[in-house]
């Protein structure tokens, strides 16, 4: 179980990395909504491939909030 685990890390690692390296050149500091929106929907994106529901929530003048289940 333990070796198919880290197999399947080591796996998705480049594809993990890729994923940093967009979040990290997003400007999202606290005071970059839209920057901060668009780490919400690239996180999104990501989740939803990986078969969560993903639900935006937003508040006039405040960042959006990611929700993501799953079944």
């Amino acid at each position: 179980m333990k070796t198919k685990i880290l197999d399947q890390i080591r796996g998705s690692e480049q594809g993990m990395l890729q994923l940093l390296e967009e979040l990290v050149n997003i400007d999202s500091g606290a005071d970059a909504l839209a920057g901060i929106n668009a780490v919400a929907q690239r996180i999104g994106a990501f989740l939803e491939v990986l078969g969560f529901t993903v639900e935006y929530l937003e508040t006039d003048g405040a960042p959006v909030q990611l929700l993501a289940r799953k079944a």
